[in-house]
């Protein structure tokens, strides 16, 4: 008898892989080879892709159910949109002057900033409450890094809570690079809890505000918003919003810079 599984598509095997993820939480990708009638190579491929939307996590020799509503944790968020980050975060890293005094938060795009002033040997001090940030900026012989004090969350690799805001409020910054979940005509937003209050303190003790994503968060408005658009911001992504929420950054005196495959900086 002919397996029926073995006719699918693209399209329809992935649907189905969502489906058999909401019955068992973990699925081996040879196991879902096997079924499919496809190699282990396409089923990466096919997992890859789910990842890239946020409807999986991928783990060793196999693939996670991503709870609804929740993001992928950092490690896999850092897997996905590489290239796009990585354009990303160069540009932003050309923004810094020597010794400038940076604020950077936690997430899988300003990892990609930090990793650029670190391979440069920029000379630059940074305080930040993501603790990869910090790994990174710290192998730098030419950063200067200040981890925040506060409550650890694991998942995200940071830290948050009062303790991290008042620290914070001790400096004054010439930037404050930071990513957030959702850019709409609303302004930023951000999913993650805890994460909303940190970017709102490095806002107010920073002379520029320069936030950095991705395409994919453009039309999106999650639960904590954060600001409005305003002079005095820059909003750095690697391919352009809709006409209408890029007009409405225009209107605001927001900056849009686009880090395309062929720019450097």
């Amino acid at each position: 008898m002919i397996n029926p599984d073995h006719k699918l598509n693209k399209t329809a095997r992935r649907e189905r892989i969502l489906l058999e993820l909401r019955l068992t939480p973990h699925l081996r990708t040879s196991d879902l080879a096997e079924r499919f009638g496809v190699t282990s190579e396409t089923i990466r491929r096919d997992v890859t892709a789910l990842e890239g939307a946020g409807q999986v996590s991928r783990d060793f020799g196999g693939v996670t159910a991503t709870t609804p509503g929740m993001r992928p944790q950092v490690e896999t968020r850092n897997r996905s949109h590489l290239s796009e980050r990585e354009r990303v975060g160069r540009l932003a890293a050309s923004m810094v002057r020597p010794d400038d005094l940076v604020m950077i938060d936690a997430g899988s795009t300003t990892l990609q900033f930090a990793r650029t002033l670190a391979f440069s040997e920029t000379p630059v001090n940074v305080i930040t409450n993501s603790v990869n940030v910090a790994i990174v900026l710290g192998q730098s012989r030419a950063a200067h890094v200040r981890l925040c004090p506060g409550d650890f969350m694991a998942a995200e690799a940071a830290v948050v809570g009062p303790e991290t805001i008042d620290f914070l409020r001790r400096f004054h910054a010439t930037y404050a690079f930071v990513g957030m979940s959702g850019i709409s005509e609303r302004g930023f937003s951000e999913a993650v809890p805890g994460f909303a209050g940190i970017k709102r303190a490095m806002l107010a003790q920073s002379e520029h505000l320069v936030v950095m994503a991705d395409s994919h968060k453009f039309g999106r408005t999650d639960s904590d918003l954060i600001a409005v658009f305003g002079p005095d911001m820059t909003v750095i992504s690697g391919g352009a919003p809709a006409q209408d929420l890029a007009g409405a950054m225009a209107a605001a005196g927001c900056l849009l810079r686009i880090a395309s495959s062929c720019a450097s900086g």
